[in-house]
């Protein structure tokens, strides 16, 4: 799992998000909604947004309207956000989270506690480090 959790409101907009990940070098951003875990944002998410928002600027830019900078600022999280996010417990073991990865296809899961608090993300990379450290992860997700 990643060392430091980042997360933010479903209410931040996509300029948060984007000054978050630049600043800390994450690669997702876990999204609350009244303090309970709703989904995640990648890199990736963002990356699709930015061009759909590239694309809406140029129409705009013709028109006067908008910048891309300040449609970053206007959507929020909660209306971008893949809530569809495999999870699992911190009771699973990484060999059920390992299979859940490879079967469902997927590169993450968020990690919850029973009270569906997020304490983390293991992804695919988590998998790959352990195997090149030479370790074998037989732990439960704990923090």
């Amino acid at each position: 799992m990643q060392e430091e959790l980042h997360v933010l409101p479903s209410t931040a907009t996509l300029d948060d998000a984007l000054h978050v990940m630049c600043l800390t070098d994450v690669r997702r951003i876990g999204i609350l909604e009244e303090g309970r875990f709703i989904g995640v944002l990648t890199q990736r998410d963002l990356l699709g947004v930015q061009s759909v928002l590239l694309s809406c600027t140029r129409r705009a830019a013709k028109s006067g309207y908008a910048t891309s900078k300040k449609l970053r600022q206007v959507f929020s999280l909660g209306s971008v956000v893949n809530r569809n996010v495999p999870k699992v417990r911190v009771e699973t073991s990484v060999a059920e989270a390992a299979e859940l990865l490879l079967y469902r296809k997927v590169e993450q899961l968020a990690v919850l506690t029973d009270d569906g608090v997020l304490v983390g993300f293991v992804t695919e990379r988590d998998f790959v480090k352990w195997s090149i450290a030479g370790r074998k992860p037989t732990m439960r997700f704990q923090r």
